[in-house]
């Protein structure tokens, strides 16, 4: 849910998303429907088609002023509630375009005065329990969670080469090394180079094999 909270934003314009300033009343009407315009991209997949209706309600404030259909206290989804504070909390002390970052402190204190109107009071307690800790050391810092990798560049084995490759490029050949040189029998005179073994000889006129195997183990 915290990383598809704002997929609907790709069908928002980037000059209003990049903005450096405040936004007129045509620009936050577009940017007010980036929560319709995820959810159905959500709605259509197999596996995350449950958070549908959470990312349609993530603008919803408890006090009924949210958008975009006004819902109010519980009838906004559980999820909605604790990313639309923890969204506000990670907006207010990152730097934005159109202003700097604020103190941790100050935000702390904008989750406070925001507790019952903008935000579920439970989900505030729960989230600034979550910050005091982390800032008295009892927690170590929680790294971002990063998304896992696309099916497109996901690895898989090829029969060709035995390796992981990503599936969307072909798989290079793998390297051959060249055939090894037979050693020739060092030799020295005009006549043809003796062989390793000797064929088998057999008596003329009698077609039988001599008393004694005629291989003879040539001397380099």
């Amino acid at each position: 849910m915290a990383l598809l909270h704002d997929i609907g934003k790709v069908g928002v314009p980037d000059s209003v998303l990049q903005k450096r300033g405040s936004l007129n009343e045509q620009e936050w009407e577009l940017m007010r429907q980036h929560p319709a315009i995820g959810a159905p991209i959500l709605a259509g997949t197999e596996t995350l088609s449950h958070l549908a209706a959470a990312v349609k309600a993530e603008h919803e404030r408890f006090d009924g002023t949210g958008y975009p259909d006004g819902l109010r206290g519980s009838a906004i989804p559980l999820a909605s509630r604790i990313t639309l504070a923890c969204d506000a909390y990670h907006a207010m002390t990152s730097d934005r375009p159109y202003r700097a970052a604020l103190d941790p402190a100050q935000a702390v204190t904008e989750l406070r005065s925001g507790a019952g109107t903008q935000f579920d009071p439970c989900v505030v307690d729960a989230l600034l329990g979550e910050i005091e800790a982390e800032a008295a050391g009892e927690r170590p810092p929680r790294r971002p969670v990063r998304p896992k990798q696309p099916a497109s560049a996901a690895t898989c084995w090829t029969a060709s080469s035995r390796r992981r490759t990503p599936s969307g490029s072909p798989a290079a050949a793998p390297a051959r090394r060249p055939p090894r040189e037979r050693r020739k029998p060092a030799h020295s005179g005009s006549g043809p180079a003796p062989t390793r073994w000797a064929p088998k000889q057999r008596f003329r006129g009698i077609g039988i094999r001599p008393p004694f195997q005629t291989r003879i183990h040539r001397r380099v």
